[in-house]
C-alpha cells in the first residue's frame, strides 16, 4: 500500500518536458546517424546517447568507432532540433495503478499535467517510442533521483 503520492514540481515538470521533447527530435535522426538496421532503443550506443542527451550532456558521435563522448558543461536550452514529423508531440498516458486514470495530450498540456499526477505510476508513450515508459524511470535519467 502506497501512502504518499510522488509529485514533481512545475520546474521539475518543465525541466522534463524540455528533455523529453529533445530526445523526441533526436530519436528519428538516431538510426541515420549512426546507421542502424533497429531501433535505437535496442542499440547500446543509442541509448547512451539518449541517457547523455535526458541529463543535459553535450555529445560527440564518433560513427567510425561507435563512440559518444559527452560533456556535462552544455546548456540545451537555445538547441531546437526539429523533427523529420513537424506534427506536434502527443503524449498517451496511463496510470498504472488506477487504469481508469489516463489520456491522450498534446505535449505542452502534459507537462502542465505533470506536476498534478503521482509520477510512480504513470507510464506515458508518444510517436517514435516503441513501447510504453515509466515516468519515474524518465525522472531518474533526467533529474538523476
Amino acid at each position: 500500500m502506497k501512502i504518499l503520492h510522488r509529485k514533481l514540481s512545475k520546474e521539475e515538470a518543465i525541466f522534463i518536458g524540455e528533455r523529453m521533447k529533445l530526445v523526441a527530435s533526436a530519436k528519428p535522426r538516431m538510426a541515420e546517424i549512426l546507421k542502424l538496421e533497429c531501433d535505437p532503443k535496442d542499440d547500446p550506443l543509442a541509448q547512451r546517447l539518449f541517457g547523455e542527451l535526458l541529463r543535459g550532456n553535450l555529445i560527440i558521435v564518433d560513427n567510425s568507432q561507435r563512440k559518444v563522448t559527452g560533456s556535462n558543461s552544455a546548456d540545451f536550452s537555445a538547441l531546437e532540433l526539429t523533427p523529420l514529423d513537424s506534427t506536434e508531440l502527443e503524449v498517451h498516458w496511463i496510470n498504472r495503478e488506477s487504469i481508469n486514470e489516463q489520456g491522450q495530450l498534446p505535449f505542452a498540456d502534459f507537462v502542465e499535467l505533470l506536476p498534478k499526477i503521482d509520477y510512480e505510476d504513470i507510464e506515458i508513450w508518444h510517436q517514435g517510442l516503441t513501447d510504453w515508459v515509466p515516468l519515474l524511470e524518465i525522472k531518474r535519467m533526467a533529474l538523476g533521483a
